[in-house]
């Protein structure tokens, strides 16, 4: 078989700096023609899935005809089988909370769901995690009644004798009364009479008498009192009255005339200057004793004066004030004009410090700087 093919043949031409493409018929090609023709089925591939219901499919090449196509299928397609596939388990919902164990203290309560969403087939992996949950419930307490503790022993007795009050306690706390449970019943305290046998009794003093009359009629004397413990009288093995039944008193009906004596003399206080003749004291007072109720007085002299430090003072000399400046030793062109002082306003005497030698006792200054005219 034979035919006929015009073919072309394409070339670019640069035309005014822009590549143009230009289609140029060449010259009819003879071809032969050879029939196209089935090659036989290969084997059918494998199966589209690994579990359960997919498809496979086989194909036959095509040859000959210069690429023209065999008439027919080149691919035909079936269902395929394999073994069912796993199916992994689900879980359902959660189910509702079942009720608390119990209804005070703190208990537990449960749910519950089924791995049925789906359930676990075929070698399917089953639910992963728990099938229970579990947490704490009633956390209330639970109502308790108090109850009393054992009785305490009796305390102390209010007195130690003649009778008196001892008392004896206890708690509602064994246990304490909680969450609304009820409160211990009866009295938390209860007495007995105590100490009952007789007080002794203690001896008071009766009041005290009068003053008794002075042992003397001027200067010191003395006078007493007295009392008796009989208000009452101790018994029972009671305290005697504390401290004395009889007391001591100075007394002065009349105080006597004392006569005033005069005092040792002090030490000399004191010179008023330390040179040149000052003053000292010493004194005496008419306190020895005192004159008191009439008594004389001290006639004595109470100071006495005398000359101390009768040596002449030192005297430190102390400069002069400075004299007047001297005239300029120039009139013109640079000098000197001097000044002096001398250490006698005072001079130095009876031991005292000189002027200090170095502070100077002349001095000397420049004078008439100008300049000198020419002569004329």
């Amino acid at each position: 078989m034979t035919a006929g093919i015009t073919s072309y043949v394409t070339t670019f031409v640069l035309i005014g700096g822009i590549v143009i493409a230009v289609l140029i018929l060449a010259a009819p090609l003879l071809v032969i023609m050879e029939k196209p023709a089935w090659a036989d089925w290969e084997e059918w591939g494998t199966c589209s899935v690994s579990c359960g219901n997919g498809t496979n499919n086989r194909i036959r090449p095509c040859s000959g005809g210069n690429g023209m196509g065999c008439p027919g299928a080149g691919k035909v397609e079936q269902f395929c089988e394999e073994p069912e596939c796993p199916i992994d388990g689900g879980w359902g919902l959660w189910k509702t909370w079942d009720p608390c164990s119990v209804t005070c203290g703190g208990g537990t309560k449960e749910r519950d769901r089924e791995c049925s969403l789906p359930m676990a087939e075929h070698g399917g992996l089953e639910c992963p995690g728990n099938t229970t949950q579990v947490r704490p419930c009633a956390f209330n307490g639970c109502p308790q009644d108090g109850a009393w503790s054992a009785w305490r022993n009796y305390g102390p007795c209010s007195v130690t004798c003649g009778g008196g009050i001892e008392e004896s306690t206890r708690i509602c706390n064994e246990p304490l009364p909680l969450h609304g449970g009820v409160v211990c019943l009866g009295d938390a305290a209860r007495t007995q009479v105590c100490a009952t046998g007789d007080c002794p009794i203690d001896g008071f003093w009766s009041p005290w008498t009068n003053w008794g009359d002075c042992t003397e009629t001027c200067g010191e004397g003395t006078q007493t009192r007295d009392r008796l413990c009989d208000n009452p009288v101790e018994s029972l093995g009671g305290a005697p009255c504390p401290e004395e039944a009889d007391q001591t008193r100075t007394c002065n009906v009349k105080l006597c005339p004392i006569d005033g004596i005069i005092s040792e003399w002090t030490q000399w206080g004191d010179c008023g200057l330390t040179c040149g003749t000052g003053s000292e004291f010493r004194y005496r007072s008419c306190t020895n004793p005192v004159p008191e109720h009439g008594g004389e007085t001290c006639a004595d002299t109470t100071m006495e004066e005398r000359d101390c430090n009768t040596f002449d003072c030192p005297i430190d000399g102390k400069f002069s004030v400075w004299t007047t400046w001297t005239a300029c030793t120039v009139t013109c062109g640079g000098g000197t004009s001097d000044r002096t002082r001398a250490c006698d306003s005072p001079s130095m005497d009876h031991n005292g410090r000189d002027c200090d030698p170095l502070d100077p006792v002349s001095d000397q200054r420049t004078c008439n700087v100008q300049q000198c005219l020419p002569p004329p």
